[in-house]
């Protein structure tokens, strides 16, 4: 599907398969400092976000991935709050310089609606840049994700 760029440097390659009830995630992530932290955009992170074409209200799913202690997990935000999702499978390895990543999410968790095109954004949270610290990329080139899906790609699913 594409890359994450962070400045120009490269951050982060994702695929995307699309399925009747599923999103199919595949990155490959640059990432010096591979961390879970809370609230989860804070540390290490794939966010997938989501909305209708009719309204702007944005469904934004966490994919975190193992780091030296915890096993890789999905977390599913509902306004402020942000619980786990065990039924959005998630998968991860450490690479040199990041990790690859891999996830299954249902379509329920989504904006999407059967046979109606909607919105898709991913955003990357890394400390591969040579800035230093934790930064923030998308793959659409989202300045606010989490806000505004004004310039989320538009996704079509043929029937």
């Amino acid at each position: 599907m594409g890359v994450v760029l962070i400045g120009s440097e490269v951050v982060a390659r994702i695929r995307v398969g699309l399925g009747a009830d599923v999103v199919a995630i595949h990155a490959d992530v640059r990432d010096g400092k591979v961390e879970q932290v809370k609230p989860e955009w804070k540390g290490s992170t794939l966010e997938c976000f989501t909305a209708a074409m009719d309204n702007d209200s944005i469904s934004q799913i966490y994919l975190v991935p193992s780091d030296d202690v915890h096993p890789a997990y999905a977390a599913v935000a509902h306004g402020e709050n942000i619980e786990r999702a065990a039924d959005i499978a998630v998968q991860s390895r450490r690479v040199k310089g990041g990790y690859e990543l891999t996830a299954l999410i249902p379509m329920a968790h989504t904006a999407a609606k059967p046979g109606r095109p909607f919105r898709m954004e991913f955003q990357v949270s890394s400390a591969a840049g040579t800035k230093g610290g934790r930064q923030y990329g998308t793959l659409f080139g989202s300045a606010r994700a989490c806000r505004n899906p004004a310039t989320y790609a538009v996704i079509q699913l043929r029937q």
